[in-house]
């Protein structure tokens, strides 16, 4: 068959050893004719112009070939300068591989050592540091000329299932050890045929468009997909976990013992401890309630436990449209509603406001917005917080004291900030 010998100007793709599933936009080579091969030809002496060449693929191909080097040199023979060449092959270290008798060539990392002389790479020590060669380069390592020049800007490792979510670090580790870690192994090489220093390498490596056949883009979107899998199932068990730890809290907080201790030990006070975000809030319901002598910032009762907490609003300003309160979550919350009802001194809802407790950022005050109360400043209303369907501890922030040198009932008052109807 005659040679390949593309125009002056025309990009040129070379799949070598393409089979029946050459890659799009290539030029299909193999030494036997299927669907899809263009050229019939040995991959030791391919018909191809020196110097034609923009792109080489060999996908799971080299490592049939019975003289790699050979190969090798005419893959540099037909490829121009700073041309691309990807390479892709079992990786050598797994079974299969081992026992596979049409395979004649390994690869693993250090493979394209041999493929330059040159002693820099971009490739992290790391991945091919070995005791007896710490030198990147050893195409000359058996004191012949290898007439070629391939400069590797990367390599990909595949892995098994079980290693594939596991720590880089413990990757390469696992790797080096054991058998059957890593399935394929993948570089990206570019083509010297001109000088080249290591500067130049680096930034013609930020240029390059990296090829990267589609059946890789698949595997890595599957691998992508089972990490986001693993990584929710690890999330939804974390959560079951920390959901369990909150109601076992919660339940030891509910006992009597439990209470009677808080009650007369627990001297906390969140008012100097907040952050400028809740000033507002302590600000507006220290106004509303006229400094609130003996009264503490804590956290109120679990609000699933009852229908809603309830405070009295005595404001002096007409058209309330909004509150801001201060939630407290023991631990995330998927699900359920998160809401305040402002009720009048005649028992009428006059505002309603809810919100996902999705939406809950306890950095900052959690805001309910509704139609401006015009009546608000002329008689005492009530507001009452409540959650529903919450499947998890959700407790506000509230003044609490204790009458009768604390042994007596419970009393609250809003902790929570107010908006009014701008005036215009």
């Amino acid at each position: 068959m005659g040679t390949v010998a593309p125009s002056e100007h025309e990009a040129v793709s070379v799949d070598l050893g393409c089979g029946h599933a050459k890659a799009p936009g290539f030029i299909g080579l193999d030494r036997y004719k299927t669907q899809g091969v263009d050229v019939v030809a040995d991959l030791q002496s391919l018909p191809i112009a020196s110097g034609s060449v923009d792109l080489v693929l060999a996908s799971h191909s080299l490592e049939h070939v019975n003289d790699l080097p050979a190969a090798m040199r005419e893959i540099y023979r037909i490829c121009r300068h700073s041309a691309q060449v990807v390479i892709i092959s079992p990786y050598s270290n797994q079974s299969l591989s081992i026992a596979n008798p049409y395979h004649k060539q390994a690869f693993n990392e250090h493979t394209p050592r041999f493929w330059t002389s040159c002693d820099s790479t971009l490739v992290p020590k790391d991945e091919y540091c070995h005791p007896h060669a710490s030198n990147w380069g050893l195409a000359e390592s058996d004191s012949s000329v290898p007439g070629i020049d391939l400069r590797c800007l990367r390599i990909e490792f595949f892995y098994f299932p079980e290693y594939r979510h596991i720590p880089i670090q413990e990757q390469r580790i696992a790797r080096q050890k054991y058998l059957n870690v890593c399935d394929q192994i993948a570089y990206h090489l570019i083509v010297s045929k001109e000088p080249m220093s290591e500067g130049e390498l680096l930034q013609l490596s930020k240029r390059v468009e990296y090829y990267e056949p589609p059946y890789v883009t698949v595997r890595k979107l599957q691998e992508r997909c089972e990490s986001m899998q693993a990584e929710l199932k690890q999330m939804q068990a974390l959560r079951a976990k920390g959901t369990a730890m909150a109601e076992q809290l919660e339940s030891m907080r509910n006992r009597r013992i439990i209470r009677w201790m808080d009650r007369i030990f627990d001297k906390s006070d969140a008012r100097d401890i907040i952050s400028p975000p809740f000033y507002k809030l302590r600000d507006d319901s220290l106004n509303l309630h006229r400094g609130l002598k003996g009264f503490r910032l804590r956290s109120s009762v679990d609000l699933r436990t009852v229908q809603f907490v309830t405070y009295p609003l005595d404001l002096t300003r007409p058209g309330l449209a909004g509150i801001l309160l201060a939630p407290v979550i023991d631990w995330y919350s998927s699900k359920g509603l998160f809401g305040i009802e402002i009720v009048s001194s005649r028992g009428e809802m006059v505002a309603q406001a809810t919100i996902s407790v999705r939406q809950i950022d306890e950095a900052a005050p959690t805001s309910f917005a509704f139609t401006p109360i015009q009546c608000s400043g002329r008689e005492r209303m009530w507001l009452r917080v409540f959650a529903r369907d919450v499947d998890g501890p959700i407790r506000m922030l509230e003044w609490q004291r204790y009458s009768t040198l604390r042994l007596g009932a419970l009393q609250t008052r809003a902790f929570c900030g107010f908006l009014f109807e701008s005036a215009s």
